[in-house]
């Protein structure tokens, strides 16, 4: 092991924007309860087991009991237990603990690593997207008291190597922040020439003592092999690269149905992408983006803080397999998408959207590419084919 020894006790960890979440209850304009497969852990289901009478029948009723792992039936594509009030029928009748745990943390996700929690928020909820555009920054993990029970937890006893991952991930940070502000196209070229470096020697154990001596630096010179020689500003992923994961794979099952609206932009996508030569589209996305936030500085700063709040996010989980540079490119990959389709919108209406409707785009965004397992490995293999 190449990484200093560092006892830790257990500690559980808030994300700043945590303290501006508040619910929105029966007013959400896209409730969590529509739409969604429910898992049902299995300390939930016991309780329903243990229910008697023909409360405990009727919600166990409900349950796929051969599905891994057990789901709700829906009932119009609704969660049998949402209210004609907007609300949930477990959390109206004081019955909360019937509630499964995905159900009582959302929109929270509560990840444990060896010894430490971190709590964050989940951008699929629309309260908290709203939220987020009202607390742009960079934000920060602050030690919480609170309880919380994990729903994910990360196997890995390398504790030494969670340590070097944390300050790596605050190193990151730092520099997204760090003043005089460099340009986002920027900021992803020197962390990718960093971390694939470090992935290279960390994948390969005759030299992963290299891993620390690796420098986060914007001279491409200093930057070695993974040094990227074209400047393609904001468009780090090529276009050919984004139309084959927003068609392929992003645009499926019944999109028009799932989603109306997103299903939208994708169609003012594909007849804005078709007439563009080639050769162009790059520099095109770079020069309508670069005009829409000259435009509108507000999104620059969005999208900054978008990148800075997935790489808290998401880094950490390299904890699991050492895959640094996977976190790192669909962070930036998700960026890059928001900024495609927050563009697309933009093209359509010619005017700057207005901060709901931004919040809706960053929302479609989440829910489109962040909860489908499958999609995530479909994109990891456009990625690894494409661009690796």
């Amino acid at each position: 092991m190449i990484f200093p020894e560092e006892h830790k006790i257990m500690k559980t960890y808030e994300h700043s924007l945590c303290q501006f979440y508040k619910c929105m209850a029966s007013e959400c304009p896209d409730n969590c309860c529509k739409g969604w497969q429910v898992p049902i852990d299995e300390k939930t289901y016991d309780r329903y087991r243990s229910l008697e009478g023909i409360f405990g029948r009727h919600v166990r009723s409900f349950v796929k009991k051969k599905s891994d792992p057990k789901v709700f039936r829906r009932c119009l594509g609704v969660c049998p237990f949402f209210t004609s009030d907007r609300l949930c029928l477990f959390q109206c009748t004081g019955r909360e603990e019937l509630m499964p745990l995905v159900c009582r943390e959302f929109p929270k996700q509560v990840v444990t690593m060896g010894d430490r929690c971190e709590v964050s928020l989940l951008f699929s909820c629309p309260a908290v997207t709203r939220m987020f555009l009202d607390h742009l920054g960079p934000g920060t993990y602050v030690e919480s008291n609170r309880e919380y029970d994990p729903y994910y937890s990360i196997g890995n006893e390398d504790e030494a190597f969670l340590a070097f991952l944390l300050g790596e991930r605050e190193k990151i940070v730092s520099y997204i922040w760090e003043e005089p502000r460099r340009p986002l196209g920027q900021v992803w070229q020197s962390l990718y020439a960093y971390v694939r470096t470090q992935h290279q020697y960390l994948m390969r154990n005759s030299v992963r003592d290299k891993v620390k001596d690796v420098i986060l630096t914007d001279d491409k010179e200093k930057q070695g092999e993974y040094a990227l020689v074209t400047d393609p500003g904001v468009c780090f992923f090529k276009i050919t690269t984004l139309d084959r994961m927003i068609l392929n794979h992003i645009d499926y099952g019944w999109l028009q149905i799932r989603d109306p609206k997103l299903y939208r932009l994708i169609r003012i996508y594909t007849r804005k992408i078709s007439q563009l030569p080639l050769d162009r589209a790059e520099l095109w996305f770079h020069e309508q983006v670069t005009k829409l936030m000259e435009e509108a500085p507000e999104y620059e700063e969005k999208y900054r803080s978008y990148f800075s709040y997935l790489i808290q996010q998401l880094y950490p989980m390299a904890y699991e397999n050492y895959f640094m540079l996977r976190q790192l490119l669909f962070a930036i990959l998700y960026v890059q998408l928001l900024m495609m389709f927050d563009l697309m919108d933009h093209l359509a209406t010619g005017r700057v959207a207005d901060k709901d409707r931004q919040a809706e785009i960053l929302l479609m965004t989440e829910k489109a590419l962040r909860h489908n397992q499958s999609l995530t490995d479909n994109l990891l293999t456009v990625i690894r084919q494409e661009f690796l």
